[in-house]
C-alpha cells in the first residue's frame, strides 16, 4: 500500500515494519495538511491518495487518526457497541447454558414478583444478553497513562474495525523514544502501518523513515 498527495514528490510506501515520518516545518502548512487528511479520513475531501496498485482505498474505511493526546477515549460508543456484539456471539456460542441459567433465574424472579405485587406485570426477556450489558455497563477497562491507553487504542483499531493505517499528529513531542519504539512494536504486532505528522524534526528510531518538507518546499529524506 502506498500515499501520496499531488503537492508531494515522494510516494510514501507503508508497511508495518516501516514507519513513515512526514516533518512539515511551516506551521501554516502543517496544519492544513493535517487539516486536509482528517476531512478525507472523517470522509470528506482532500489531496492526500492510498493506494496499492491499481485500487484505489478510502480513507474513511481503513484508517484511522490521533490528534488529540488529553482527551482520549478507549469506550466511544462505537467501541463499546463492537465488543458487546463480540460478547453476545461469545455467549451464545461458548456459554449458552450459563445464560439459559441466569435467564430462567430472572423469569422465575419475574414471576415472584408478580405474584406479590398489586399490579399484574410483564417483561421482556428479547435480546436479553445486549440489554444485560448495557444494565452492567460492560466496556473496556480504561488505562491510565498514555502508551497504555494508545496500546489498547491499537488492538481494538485491529480487532474490531480492521485498521490498515494509523496516521499520529506529532506524538514524538508527548512520547519518548522507548515509548515509541513500543508503539511501533504493538503497530507491527496487529499488522497496522503507522503513518506521523509532525512540525519539528526529532531523534530518529530504527523503524522510522523520516521525510522534511521545508519552509522553502524541498522534500528531504532524513
Amino acid at each position: 500500500m502506498k500515499m501520496s498527495h499531488y503537492d508531494f514528490e515522494t510516494e510514501f510506501i507503508l508497511m508495518p515494519e516501516r514507519v513513515n515520518v512526514l516533518v512539515i516545518e511551516d506551521e501554516e502548512r502543517f496544519y492544513k495538511y493535517c487539516s486536509e487528511l482528517k476531512s478525507q479520513i472523517n470522509a470528506g475531501h482532500g489531496g492526500f491518495c492510498l493506494f496499492e496498485g491499481d485500487k484505489l482505498f478510502s480513507f474513511a474505511k481503513c484508517t484511522y487518526i490521533i490528534d488529540n493526546y488529553f482527551d482520549m477515549q478507549l469506550n466511544d460508543k462505537r467501541t463499546i457497541c463492537k465488543l458487546h456484539q463480540m460478547l453476545q456471539e461469545e455467549t451464545e456460542t461458548k456459554f449458552y447454558g450459563d445464560f439459559s441459567a441466569l435467564k430462567q433465574s430472572f423469569q422465575v424472579l419475574f414471576d415472584k414478583l408478580n405474584a406479590v405485587s398489586e399490579y399484574s406485570i410483564e417483561y421482556d426477556d428479547d435480546e436479553l444478553i445486549g440489554k444485560l450489558f448495557k444494565c452492567f455497563d460492560v466496556k473496556l477497562s480504561e488505562e491510565s497513562g498514555l502508551l497504555e491507553l494508545l496500546l489498547a487504542r491499537i488492538k481494538v483499531l485491529a480487532e474490531f474495525f480492521n485498521v490498515k493505517c494509523v496516521f499520529f499528529i506529532n506524538v514524538k513531542t508527548v512520547l519518548s523514544p522507548k515509548q515509541l519504539s513500543a508503539l511501533y512494536h504493538e503497530l507491527q504486532l496487529e499488522e497496522i502501518n503507522a503513518f506521523l505528522l509532525e512540525n519539528t524534526v526529532k531523534e530518529k528510531l530504527e523503524e522510522e523513515h523520516i521525510v522534511v518538507v521545508d519552509r522553502d518546499l524541498c522534500e528531504i529524506v532524513v
